[in-house]
């Protein structure tokens, strides 16, 4: 049988998917959160999918506690979803044109994490890494240098020699070592890289899968909000690195499919209204924003639910 792992949970959208696929769930909900929690007829017999649902939502207990009941819960969902056959795969005979409409979708592969605040903070510092590479990396030379001018201040007498050797040694930095090796970016141009990643992308958290599909590879994009990640970015990339080689599945609803629409068509209005001029400012920054967040051509985006690691367990539990 297969257990999950959670990597990601969005429990404002489990609740509220739940409360229009299980009738009656809200009734249940504000009828458990009237009972104390100790009152052991709330665990009397095994109740339905329902009101387990609405019982885990209203569950009044620790963090840790609630993640586990919400697993269950989630479960519950996906498993109701799937009787009903409410839930696609995605497989090698799936077409984009599939995803254009709105449905619940399961996707499984590797991924990728794409951090676009990872990346910003990277470009920002990116001279300062590769001068402390330099530096640690070439202390066995500068150690050197320096005993040279050491026993050249003992021995030689030359002046200027000594004087040569000095400024050898004192343009030994860890900006000249990088410099020389290529590694080195201009200012000017990293300042301004991260400025637009700023702008274009701000703090988003993204995961990536590509699936080969009938009419080519589609790669499902799912933007994450990191307070429902099970762990934090810096764990999640640890455990299974940027480019994941263990498979994970995305259960979400796809919201963008193919290349961007044409950009929004206004009308040659003479007049200067301010509504004109404002839709045409939405038009422009539209256009604009494509260049950072626009689709690629085989790319869906999908708003997800869940995300999770499908782990084998041998035999059957009780």
């Amino acid at each position: 049988m297969l257990i999950r792992s959670f990597v990601y949970l969005d429990d404002y959208k489990l609740f509220s998917f739940s409360s229009q696929l299980f009738k009656g769930l809200t009734e249940h909900v504000v009828n458990f959160s009237s009972r104390s929690q100790g009152d052991e007829r709330s665990r009397e017999a095994s109740p339905g999918s329902a009101r387990l649902v609405a019982e885990i939502a209203s569950e009044r207990s620790s963090v840790s506690e609630k993640r586990f009941l919400h697993d269950h819960a989630y479960n519950l969902f996906e498993q109701e979803l799937e009787s009903r056959g409410g839930i696609a795969g995605v497989s090698e005979l799936s077409r984009l044109v599939d995803f254009q409409a709105s449905k619940f979708i399961k996707i499984s592969g590797s991924a990728v994490v794409n951090d676009a605040q990872a990346l910003r903070d990277m470009v920002v510092r990116f001279n300062e890494i590769v001068d402390s590479l330099a530096c640690v990396t070439s202390l066995g030379r500068k150690l050197e240098m320096q005993e040279a001018v050491r026993q050249a201040s003992q021995e030689v007498k030359d002046r200027n020699e000594l004087a040569r050797l000095a400024r050898q040694l004192k343009q030994f930095t860890p900006q000249n070592l990088s410099k020389e090796a290529g590694l080195r970016m201009d200012e000017e141009y990293m300042r301004r890289l991260a400025y637009l990643l700023e702008h274009g992308y701000g703090d988003q958290l993204q995961m990536q899968v590509p699936v080969k599909a009938a009419d080519g590879e589609l790669v499902f994009s799912a933007v994450l909000k990191r307070e429902a990640l099970r762990e934090s970015k810096e764990v999640l990339v640890q455990k299974y690195a940027r480019l994941m080689e263990q498979r994970v599945t995305i259960v979400g609803i796809p919201t963008q499919a193919g290349a961007p629409v044409a950009s929004l068509r206004m009308l040659d209005d003479v007049e200067s209204t301010v509504k004109v001029v404002l839709n045409k400012s939405v038009s422009n920054m539209s256009e604009m924003e494509l260049n950072f967040t626009g689709r690629m051509e085989r790319e869906v985006v999908v708003d997800p639910v869940a995300i999770y690691v499908e782990v084998e367990v041998p035999g059957t539990l009780a």
